[in-house]
C-alpha cells in the first residue's frame, strides 16, 4: 500500500512527513523529526534541514543552548542561500 502512495502521490506523502515531522518537533521526539525533515530535505535539495529541526526540537524542550551552538554551525554551511541565512540568523536570536 505505501509504495503506491510513494508512487501516485509524491507530494502529498511529503506533506504527511512534514506533519508527522512538525508534530515530532512539538513533541520533543529528535529521532523521528530527523527521519522526517531528512527525507524532506533530500527531496527538496537542502540537506541541513535536518538540523534546523532539531534546533528547533532543542529549543521547543528547554535547550537553549544546544539550539543556538547548532544553528551557529549551521550558519557557516556554504550551500545556504543568503536568504536563509538571515532567517536562520534570525532564529538564532529567537533560541
Amino acid at each position: 500500500m505505501f509504495s503506491v502512495v510513494k508512487s501516485s502521490y509524491p507530494k502529498d506523502q511529503l506533506i504527511a512527513y512534514l506533519i508527522l515531522g512538525s508534530s515530532a518537533v512539538h513533541n520533543g521526539d529528535l529521532t523521528t523529526a530527523n527521519e522526517m525533515f531528512t527525507i524532506i530535505g533530500e527531496y527538496i535539495d537542502k540537506s541541513w534541514l535536518p538540523s534546523v529541526a532539531k534546533a528547533v526540537t532543542f529549543a521547543f524542550n528547554g535547550s537553549f543552548f544546544n539550539a543556538v551552538d547548532m544553528l551557529q554551525v549551521l550558519l557557516s554551511d556554504p550551500s545556504l542561500t543568503q536568504y536563509e541565512r538571515a532567517k536562520l540568523a534570525e532564529l538564532k536570536v529567537i533560541a
